[in-house]
């Protein structure tokens, strides 16, 4: 990003930035769909 910042200016590099994670989001949710339901497994080690 600083180079982009360097060369494009700080307001376009920050669009770039904006730009890159909103189509992240898109592609997640496209792939995944709107209602995903995630689980997290929780592994505890009990030591006795």
């Amino acid at each position: 990003m600083l180079i982009a910042a360097t060369v494009f200016g700080l307001k376009l590099a920050l669009c770039g930035m904006i730009a890159v994670i909103v189509m992240g989001r898109v592609i997640d949710y496209a792939q995944e769909g709107l209602s995903v339901e995630k689980a997290a497994f929780i592994i505890v080690f009990r030591c006795s």
